[in-house]
């Protein structure tokens, strides 16, 4: 399974309501050019420190579509 890292911003997460709304918002982004995505859910602690709170690997061929 061929998978590539990246970042749910804070923004990403507001707009959606919940970090994993924000997630599933995401992976709607990549669905068309990835086979899988490895979400992190982070917490800012301030001053450039970040605190991973969660993570999931998440394969595109098993989300729902809407």
């Amino acid at each position: 399974m061929k998978t590539r890292k990246f970042a749910v911003n804070l923004e990403m997460q507001l707009e959606a309501g919940s970090p994993e709304e924000a997630a599933e918002k995401f992976v709607d982004l990549v669905r068309s050019e990835r086979h899988a995505v490895e979400v992190e859910v982070l917490e800012d602690r301030g001053e450039d420190e970040w605190t991973r709170i969660g993570r999931r690997m998440v394969r595109l061929d098993e989300v729902e579509t809407k």
